[in-house]
């Protein structure tokens, strides 16, 4: 199971505003909201009475959007080829709106080799949060004792622990690469 942004997608908040903007517009806040699904009109309503002062920042942000997502991260898209070339079955859980999702999908080719994604947006569930790794475990029918769950972020790893999955803190395609080898999922020489 592979988280997509930082994992998969190369998304950055920071190619769109400077540090310090996201930092004192609390980005990291709109995009949990987007990402439980709520509509992109609603959160800018939301965040312009928030701060008004920054009206322009925030509408800036929001119609770039797409510059947050310039490509994939081609070096961990070819570790889940090889997965996929092994007939391993692979799903996608992702905190991402489900508008921005579908409107960014036909870009990536590579999400046509998932036999499911789970879109936070789509759920109104977060990772963390408990209940969307139950969510995943029963709507895809996983074993969390043989499921591997790959994301960047610790908390959404130790989430994934807390709910019996193996879980990878995502570093690097090398370093997933080696980690996969480890767990008998790929074989130990790298590419096959």
């Amino acid at each position: 199971v592979f988280d997509l942004g930082g994992v998969l997608l190369d998304w950055d908040p920071t190619y769109v505003l400077e540090r310090s903007q996201i930092e004192a517009l609390d980005i990291a806040g709109v995009q949990r909201e987007l990402d439980l699904g709520i509509p992109l009109e609603q959160v800018r309503t939301q965040w312009h009475a928030t701060f008004p002062g920054d009206v322009a920042t925030i509408d800036h942000y929001l119609d770039n959007w797409h510059h947050t997502l310039p490509g994939a991260l081609d070096a961990t898209v070819a570790v889940l080829d090889e997965l996929h070339r092994l007939d391993v079955r692979l799903y996608a859980l992702s905190n991402f709106s489900g508008d921005l999702f579908r409107q960014q999908r036909s870009r990536f080719d590579f999400l046509d080799r998932f036999d499911g994604l789970l879109i936070s947006g789509d759920e109104g569930l977060v990772k963390p949060d408990p209940a969307i790794f139950g969510l995943l475990i029963e709507r895809f029918d996983l074993d969390p004792l043989a499921t591997v769950f790959v994301d960047d972020r610790d908390d959404n790893v130790a989430g994934a622990r807390d709910a019996g999955l193996h879980a990878i803190r995502f570093e690097s395609a090398a370093q997933l690469r080696r980690d996969l080898s480890h767990l008998g999922v790929l074989p130990a020489h790298g590419r096959s």
